[in-house]
């Protein structure tokens, strides 16, 4: 926002005001009734947002009250959203949750899980910005929103005839011939649905700025608070890289949801817990302030040569070289495999407490929970107004399907009940976010007693290499509190304090065995990216297909956009195989832009 100060009708000089993407000029020397205002469309001005203010030189008018609300258009229709509103959200609480139709069969697909990096899969178009992630774009003025391409007659035809252009049909003896390939080939592209136009802009991130550090924390909740706190409190320097910019990780959902309605009272236990975890974030936090770490809000896409880790940063990359790399980059949860489970409106725990903060959470709400966290965030939802209804475990163990056409409706169950619903949230038995360690060298395997991938790590975070650590719920070891007590292990250990380390490891338990998962449904999607259901997988075993490895070739398993974040646990646990591995996790882990690759080089050299 500019201001012409205008002193005798002369114009002296410009005041500028920092409102993001808005703006307005006024020029007038005898009162707010002659200001002339120009502002962006859809932000509203009067007079009486003008206060007269005076100093010993300048007459001028600042402007007072923040601009009103701007306007979300979607195909014809439009609608108010407050200022500052993730698009995402704006979108999901009017309704807006297909984003686009999936590559083979042309179902409609949303965002499950806002803590999957999507990559071009579900952003959207914005007039005048192009492609954007809708989970990290703000809407702070007028804007224009565009989905991807809807289905096409050749994804019909491939949804009817699922069965033959199933698991394998690549290899199929149709994709063989000339005329069967040149047929299947115009029924794929067709129904890519995918955007040409990338959403990264290279122009922004030709820019690769070099740091040095001691040790880079690659994420920043709890576990990665505590390794900050101990290697602070050992006087060692170190810099944290997270996504969001917000410390605390999915901690930080309940400070949210507590901060959208002051007036939101939790239950007595869960207030107490809730009191414990939040002093954890804010004894972190404070790790910050001797000036000896640094807080670097960007993405993480990968481990290179050198010991160097990418950040894709806002208007430019990092490369970031460290002498020990700390992964503390959380966990998620796996949708459940019923049949349905890849409607639109089938989603995380983690993103409906995102929704509910933002009071976006609607109609009636089904709670699939299988641990005490995703319980906790259910009643405090409750607390702030959803309508939501957690089912019991025998309940859980009855669901025959998930309903809908273009987004949930309804749930079925073996007994023949049926509910009618909006959302069917689910918080199943949290997974590693493994793809970050495990590409720079941690092992996983899947120990199916305990239905969970393990990383080979020892109870401080440490590994085979020497500077290579991992803690917290990364590992598959523990959650909450017991991610911050291992993370103070490990950051004491790296600075050599091996006595306070070892108290810290008393006070870290081991998560319990999960329950058992719900029984898999044949026409359940493993992999949403590239529609592979259950049903594929057990052709694959019939034609001796096996291992994570063989499987992902035949079916195309976890080789879409999401590159397996999203799907690789639930083809594990449908693998069934104690002690097998995941498949290798090759960089980058986001999608990077060339340019930075090249400039990458050229350092080198």
């Amino acid at each position: 926002m500019t201001i012409n100060l205008t002193p005798a009708g002369q114009n002296v000089s410009k005041l500028k005001f920092l409102l993001p993407q808005c703006g307005v000029s006024c020029v007038d020397d005898s009162g707010p009734q002659r200001a002339r205002h120009f502002g962006h469309s859809g932000c509203v001005w009067s007079l009486s947002d003008l206060k007269r203010s005076r100093d010993s030189q300048y007459t001028y008018y600042a402007y007072w009250s923040a601009f009103l609300v701007p306007r979300v258009r979607v195909q014809k229709v439009s609608f108010e959203v407050e200022s500052g509103t993730p698009l995402d959200v704006a979108l999901y609480k009017e309704g807006w949750i297909s984003y686009r139709s999936s590559v083979k069969f042309g179902r409609p697909r949303g965002i499950a899980d806002a803590s999957v990096d999507y990559g071009d899969n579900l952003c959207v178009q914005v007039t005048g910005e192009g492609l954007v992630d809708p989970t990290r774009y703000r809407v702070v003025r007028d804007v224009e929103v565009a989905f991807g391409h809807r289905a096409t007659a050749g994804s019909r035809i491939s949804e009817r005839l699922r069965r033959f252009f199933g698991a394998g049909f690549q290899n199929n003896l149709l994709m063989r011939g000339g005329v069967g390939w040149n047929v299947t080939r115009r029924v794929i592209t067709g129904s890519a649905n995918l955007e040409q136009i990338s959403h990264f802009r290279p122009a922004e991130l030709s820019k690769v700025e070099f740091l040095k550090v001691g040790n880079l924390i690659v994420g920043g909740g709890l576990a990665g608070l505590g390794v900050a706190v101990a290697l602070d409190a050992c006087g060692r320097d170190f810099a944290l890289v997270e996504s969001s910019g917000v410390l605390g990780g999915r901690v930080e959902i309940v400070r949210r949801l507590l901060n959208a309605a002051p007036s939101t009272r939790a239950p007595n236990d869960d207030a107490a817990e809730i009191r414990s975890l939040l002093r954890l974030i804010e004894s972190g936090s404070a790790a910050f302030r001797s000036g000896r770490g640094r807080l670097i809000e960007g993405t993480f896409t990968g481990f290179y040569e050198e010991k160097i880790g990418l950040v894709l940063c806002s208007g430019a990359a990092i490369a970031v070289s460290f002498d020990n790399i700390i992964f503390a980059n959380g966990s998620r949860s796996p949708v459940p495999l019923l049949k349905g489970n890849d409607l639109p409106g089938v989603i995380s725990i983690d993103y409906a407490a995102r929704l509910a903060a933002h009071g976006a959470l609607r109609g009636k709400t089904i709670l699939y929970s299988e641990d005490k966290w995703s319980s906790l965030v259910g009643r405090l939802m409750a607390a702030r107004g959803a309508d939501i209804e957690e089912l019991v475990q025998s309940d859980r163990a009855k669901i025959a399907s998930i309903l809908g056409q273009r987004r949930v409706e309804a749930v079925v169950f073996t007994d023949g009940r049926r509910k009618s619903l909006s959302n069917f949230v689910y918080g199943t038995c949290r997974q590693p976010a493994l793809e970050l360690p495990a590409q720079a060298g941690v092992g996983y395997s899947w120990v199916a007693a305990a239905d969970i991938l393990r990383a080979e790590v020892s109870i401080n975070g440490s590994t085979a290499l020497p500077w290579l650590w991992a803690v917290g719920s990364v590992t598959g070891v523990c959650e909450l509190e017991a991610s911050y007590h291992q993370g103070l292990a490990a950051g004491y250990a790296l600075s050599q304090d091996d006595g306070r380390s070892r108290a810290e490891l008393k006070l870290v338990s081991v998560r319990d065995s999960a329950p058992a998962p719900t029984t898999k449904s044949a026409d359940a999607f493993v992999c949403t990216c590239e529609d592979v259901t259950v049903r594929d997988f057990e052709v694959a075993a019939k034609k001796g297909i096996l291992g994570p490895e063989k499987t992902k070739r035949f079916t195309g398993w976890g080789t879409g956009v999401c590159q397996g974040k999203h799907c690789l646990y639930n083809g594990l646990r449908t693998l069934a195989r104690d002690g097998a591995s995941p498949y290798t996790q090759r960089l980058p882990i986001t999608p990077t832009p060339f340019v930075v690759l090249a400039r990458l080089g050229e350092n080198a050299k």
